[in-house]
């Protein structure tokens, strides 16, 4: 009986209505930042397809990246290295990235 007074109450409900939002804007963001770090991996592994250690250190490195704007970058950057070493030494410096 007092739950649902209080649940009827018109703060309540913007309360609720408010975290609902918050979970639904955070939701987007963790997709955007998995996608983003999918599609990262995926062009290393399509312009390198024989190299397991890169996409080894490729996935460690792009888990522990969570800045969406640096993670959207990186398509642009893994599609312009001009060699193995270059996206090796690519996903070094961001690991010592690390947010």
């Amino acid at each position: 009986m007092a739950d649902d007074i209080l649940r009827d109450s018109p703060i309540f409900q913007l309360i609720e209505q408010e975290g609902i939002e918050k979970g639904r804007r955070e939701g987007i963001e963790k997709g955007r930042i998995e996608t983003s770090r999918h599609t990262a991996l995926a062009i290393l592994q399509a312009r390198f397809p024989q190299q397991p250690a890169l996409h080894a250190l490729a996935q460690r490195v792009l888990a522990g990246l969570v800045d969406l704007s640096l993670l959207q970058q990186l398509p642009v950057r893994f599609s312009t290295v001009s060699s193995l070493e270059e996206a090796q030494q690519a996903l070094l410096r961001l690991e010592n990235y690390q947010e």
